[in-house]
């Protein structure tokens, strides 16, 4: 068996990363070859892994330092401009490249680019690799790193610089920065409390974070870049924190752009953890349907659901830790406070500083007090904490049942709110519940919290921000907004709170959240390493050991206080003051044990609350003496409290709370960096979505990363674009030029079928009824000498010098008339090979352009188009001298016509062929050189095409090298340096066949007539037009006799046995289907419009009447997309959508709907669909 051959990155490094290391080389030559390579992140960093501690630190440092080194070289390299004048002395000796002599800019430019890419690819994985090495100390760190602790400050400097010049470069690309804001992440994460993360504080690149968040070209990455703010703005934080500046631009940010997006991509990661948990485990009310179908299957055995500790052990996912950014901006920002509070309500209730008592208690109290409760009555002004402990109780509770009917602002379209507080219910339901894995045992065996617990640390941390600050609970308190969100509270642990019947303010889903943390855990029995809990105040400390119980307590000992201090601000009558204060017979019997506490808490932050609860409960132990019964109890209090209010109350002076400095966030960074790193990790493979995320307001779409494997940041930025919308944008991109494809070979053999069916190929192909071609290829033959293949052996009309037989060739004439008299705006006269006279081995194919013959080959072709031109009234715009002129597609027999051009030739022969059609008065383009493909084309442009510049009217290619959209741009960008007046065109490609998004496009043989070979193309196309956005693109052979065993080039096929078996059927592919999208709709002068916000490729095409989007879906779940419009003054008015998929073949469906600014496009599993606007100003 012959050996498999490796790719050349696996090979380079596989000898770099070999057993005994190697000294690897130094030569930047060497480095550079390396990084032009791609790199396979999932093998590299699996070999490294391999090498484990002892060879990443040891055996093979060295190579890994030189890797490291090399690649940080590399990335850091930034191209200038050349000026006109190149100054002899001062210029910078640092990472700056000049182009070498020869070479242009923007080549040079496109390669650097690609290489810095490459670079930081490999940065990536061998950080995080050497960073992931359990006990890794911040020492080996620099000493595998930098390569020493000596020049650590030097590398380390360098390299955060590079990373914030180019995050903050907003021309540089999208995918260059997002790969450094990765970079960025992965080091940060990897770095957590480690000595080398200090070197991001020596540098500040909040204002680098901030433009990656602000620019609209990588808002989509914005979760990324709130992680790494976050993260380091907790560095050292505990005992440092005032020297953090990222920690102060958090406080003194008034940019509303960033906390807009912070909400944004808050609301989305919290819905999409909850929804994760949903889907372990479905917590939906039974409906009358399925209860009547669990009556039946109660009757059949059932199996055990598995525990809870087993179905949740990864809960919340690693998406979750976003809420640590937003804690951040909500305990250090008071803007986004006020900003957070005004999305949850826009019209709030207004604090009120004191409240009329309940008027049944004012009329049977007493208006002076007894001699042991002197002073005011219950209901009487008194003080009373800041927080509202239920605002409008002076409107009545009723109120808070009535909808809002105010005015919805902006801010409400990016409330995240009610999905917080749902993702708190889940989080804080199953705090104890996760299963500690390996890491948390350390960190638990070492004092600290697993991470179930410290995310509900963080949650408490979050809501008791939120209590604490007046604005967000006036706003919690307030009637709930009309058509607001309905906040999903956890029902997967009994026993289940109770399901709200009627909206509620967002307080009491608040407060039913507590109840949920406080009844799944203080429940059991307390451990304080397991999961530190907090009070109804929402307040305390992270720590061990006794530190937790006496936050516990001190908490408990606040909320009882408060609680019957302020009965009547928040109960509804004087019967509900009685049931509270009833409570406190529980407290009468535990005396005892809270005169105890007293003791040691003498001088603790809340004694005065616990004396002032010991004087109150002392009173009552006296008055219930010798009761038997609850009613006793009952009767007792009843009485106590009507005629003297509840006992002590007005006599309390107590410190305000203060506000709640909850230190979770602190401890929880650990798990921060851990999540951030299980994110940037290779991710595992993507699933296609299958099921919907609930609506949210203001939008229609589907949750199409729904079943993604949990570690899902690489997608998150893809939550983001759907979450805003694709955006078309004002200014055109480019101007179409026309879809086509070339009458090469099939006209031989349909100009022999009934005339009903050349007209019918001829309709097809050319009607708007059928593909609506803008673009048709004439082959102008050379006569087919040596070519076996009779169907690919076209006539010529040579006869010799002077001499032609103009009857020649009637069938490729025939369809070429055929697209004249249909309207095809675009004709062109493309040359396989010329006759016989032209070539240097007197053949058709396996020859060479034969040289002093390009005066003659170019009156050759003049006088054939003069021809075509003035005699046959067909309009003739372009000729191509030679096509593919790379090879002779020999030697004899051959299989086709061929005529090897060399480049030293090209230019000769387009001056030969540009005189002689001038002479004679032809206004005829020519295009060249139809190289097949780009990296051909690319090597060989500079040898002939300065030449004949002024004579050249388009740069055509074909695209056989298939390739990748960074190929595909160094091919564009290259011509457009050495030609920059000239369009270039694809105009040839076919034989791949793949998945329906082209993601495996290459030469392959095949016959695929089903909606994925269609997309396959249709996703080929998109990236001519979008990605590199050129203007034209030709398809092969419009029909094709080859079925099932050569590669796939035709859209109709035929029976290659039509002579003999007579079977004249045409055989239309979903290939054919998905063209007529584009040859309907993208016409010559038709204008591209940028589509901003949308992973999907979205081809946006405006006519002078109409507006096309052209959009694919190449899975197998559907999806909607909303789309705006950035031109808001255009009316735009849907007419038609068509779609074809695997049952639909450019079928009208049904048309898009119009909400809150945008159409929303629903997209059919392995579809294409045009939606049509008629558009008016």
């Amino acid at each position: 068996m012959p050996p498999q051959l490796q790719p050349k990155f696996i090979s380079t490094y596989e000898k770099l990363l070999q057993s005994p290391a190697i000294i690897p080389p130094a030569e930047k030559r060497f480095w550079d070859d390396v990084f032009c390579l791609a790199p396979d992140v999932f093998w590299l960093h699996n070999k490294l892994s391999a090498l484990g501690r002892e060879g990443l630190l040891g055996t093979h440092q060295h190579v890994v330092t030189a890797i490291f080194a090399a690649a940080k070289v590399e990335f850091g390299t930034v191209q200038e401009k050349p000026q006109k004048e190149t100054p002899l002395s001062g210029a910078s000796s640092g990472s700056t490249q000049v182009p070498p002599a020869g070479s242009s800019f923007v080549e040079v430019e496109a390669i650097t680019t690609l290489r810095r890419i490459n670079a930081g690819r490999t940065l990536h994985i061998v950080s995080q690799t050497i960073l992931s090495v359990p006990g890794i100390t911040g020492w080996e760190i620099m000493d595998v790193l930098a390569g020493g602790v000596g020049v650590s400050d030097t590398v380390f400097t360098e390299l955060i610089d590079s990373l914030a010049n180019t995050m903050g470069n907003e021309s540089e690309s999208s995918e260059m920065r997002h790969c450094t804001l990765q970079l960025a992440l992965v080091l940060a994460c990897g770095l957590g409390q480690l000595s080398p993360g200090a070197y991001f504080l020596n540098q500040d690149i909040f204002p680098a974070i901030l433009s990656l968040i602000r620019s609209p070209a990588t808002s989509r990455y914005s979760f990324e870049a709130f992680l790494l703010l976050s993260v380091l703005a907790n560095y050292h934080r505990a005992d440092a924190g005032s020297l953090n500046p990222y920690l102060k631009h958090i406080r003194e940010t008034r940019d509303e752009s960033l906390m807009h997006g912070l909400l944004w991509v808050t609301r989305f990661a919290c819905a999409r953890s909850v929804k994760e948990y949903r889907d372990l485990h479905d917590d939906t009310p039974p409906s009358f349907t399925s209860t009547v179908s669990s009556i039946f299957s109660a009757f059949r055995p059932t199996p055990t659901p598995p525990p809870m500790k087993a179905i949740f052990s990864k809960q919340p996912i690693e998406a979750s830790v976003i809420l640590l950014s937003f804690f951040l901006l909500l305990s250090q920002n008071q803007a986004f406070r006020a900003m957070f509070a005004e999305t949850i309500h826009p019209d709030p209730i207004e604090s009120q500083s004191s409240r009329p008592s309940s008027p049944k208690l004012q009329a049977t109290r007493s208006s002076s007090g007894t001699p042991r409760n002197a002073g005011t009555s219950l209901g009487s002004p008194r003080a009373r904490p800041s927080s509202l402990i239920m605002a409008g109780r002076s409107s009545s509770i009723a109120s808070v049942m009535q909808k809002a009917q105010t005015q919805v602002q902006f801010h409400q379209n990016i409330c995240c709110a009610p999905e917080l507080v749902s993702l708190a219910s889940y989080v804080l339901a199953h705090a104890g519940t996760a299963t500690a894995g390996a890491a948390e045992v350390d960190t638990k065996a070492r004092g600290g919290v697993g991470r179930a617990e410290a995310y509900a640390c963080l949650v408490l941390d979050i809501l008791g921000q939120c209590v604490a600050d007046g604005d967000i609970m006036r706003a919690m308190c307030s009637p709930p907004v009309k058509g607001g969100v309905v906040v999903w509270l956890c029902r997967q642990r009994v026993p289940l709170l109770p399901l709200r019947t009627e909206p509620a303010p967002l307080i009491c889903s608040v407060l039913d959240v507590c109840t949920l943390y406080l009844r799944h855990n203080l429940s059991k029995k307390l451990d304080c390493r397991a999961y530190l809990l907090r009070g109804f105040a929402l307040q305390g400390a992270l720590g061990g050991g006794s530190t937790a119980v006496e936050t516990v307590v001190a908490e408990a000992v606040t909320v009882l206080d408060l609680a019957v201090a302020c009965a009547d601000g928040f109960l509804p009558s004087p019967e509900s003051v009685h049931q509270l204060v009833a409570a406190q017979y529980e407290m009468v019997r535990a005396s005892p044990t809270l005169r105890a506490i007293n003791k040691q808490q003498q001088k603790g932050k809340h004694s005065q609350g616990l004396q002032s609860l010991l004087v109150t409960i002392e009173f009552y132990e006296d008055q219930l003496e010798g009761t038997k019964s609850a009613d006793d109890v009952m009767r007792v209090l009843a009485r106590e409290i009507e005629r003297d209010g509840v006992h002590g109350v007005s006599a309390r002076e107590r410190e305000e709370p203060g506000i709640i400095s909850g230190t979770g966030d602190i401890a929880f960074v650990r798990w921060a960096c851990a999540d951030g790193l299980a994110l940037m990790s290779t991710p595992s493979e993507f699933q296609t979505p299958v099921a919907p995320i609930e609506r949210l307001p203001g939008f229609e779409m589907s949750f199409w990363i729904a079943t993604m494997n949990s570690k899902s940041l690489f997608a998150l930025p893809f939550i983001f674009q759907v979450a805003r919308g694709a955006v078309v944008l004002s200014a055109p991109a480019q101007t179409f030029d026309g879809v086509g494809g070339s009458g090469a070979w099939w006209p031989h053999d349909l100009y022999q079928f009934p005339e009903s069916v050349r007209q019918n190929v001829s309709n097809l192909l050319f009607s708007e009824q059928g593909l609506g071609l803008s673009s048709y290829r004439y082959n102008l033959g050379g006569g087919g000498l040596g070519v076996s293949n009779p169907t690919r052996a076209p006539e010529t009309f040579y006869v010799s010098q002077g001499v032609y037989n103009w009857s020649a060739d009637a069938q490729g004439i025939y369809f070429l008339k055929a697209a004249a008299d249909r309207g095809v705006p675009q004709l062109t006269a493309f040359v396989n090979s010329g006759p016989y006279d032209f070539t240097t081995n007197g053949y058709s194919c396996g020859g060479v352009f034969k040289n002093g013959t390009e005066a003659a080959y170019g009156q050759y072709i003049a006088d054939t188009l003069g021809h075509i031109i003035n005699d046959l009234k067909i309009p003739i715009s372009y000729i191509s001298p030679f096509n593919e002129p790379d090879s002779t597609f020999g030697p004899v027999p051959c299989g086709q016509e061929g005529m090897q051009t060399t480049p030293y030739q090209r230019a000769a022969v387009i001056e030969g062929v540009y005189d002689k059609l001038a002479a004679k008065g032809l206004k005829v383009g020519i295009m060249a050189d139809e190289s097949s493909n780009l990296g051909q084309a690319q090597s060989e442009y500079a040898t002939w095409l300065p030449k004949v510049l002024d004579k050249v009217a388009v740069l055509c290619h074909h695209t056989y090298d298939f390739p990748t959209d960074a190929n595909y741009l160094s091919y564009v960008n290259y011509a457009k340096s050495i030609a920059p007046t000239k369009q270039t065109w694809m105009s040839e490609v076919c034989c791949s066949v793949g998945a329906a998004d082209a993601s495996d496009r290459k030469w392959s043989g095949g016959y695929d007539p089903t909606i994925r070979g269609g997309l396959h193309f249709a996703s080929m196309m998109m990236q001519s037009f979008i990605v590199v956005q050129e203007p034209h693109y030709d398809f092969w052979t419009l029909l094709s006799s080859i079925f099932y065993f050569l590669p796939q080039d035709g859209l109709i096929y035929y029976d290659p046995a039509f002579a003999t078996n007579g079977n004249y059927q045409l055989y239309i592919t979903k290939h054919y289907w998905t063209m007529k999208h584009f040859g309907n709709f993208v016409k010559p002068g038709t204008v591209r419009h940028a589509v901003d916000g949308s992973s999907t490729r979205i081809l946006a095409v405006e006519s002078a009447t109409t507006f096309a989007l052209l959009a694919i879906n190449a899975y197998t779940t559907q999806t909607t997309i909303p789309v705006s419009f950035q031109n808001t003054s255009l009316v735009l008015q849907p007419t038609h959508v068509y779609r074809t998929s695997t049952s639909e073949d450019f079928a009208s469906v049904s048309l898009p709907t119009f909400s809150n600014g945008s159409w929303s496009l629903v997209l059919a599993p392995t579809s294409l669909t045009t939606w049509v606007f008629s558009k008016s100003s």
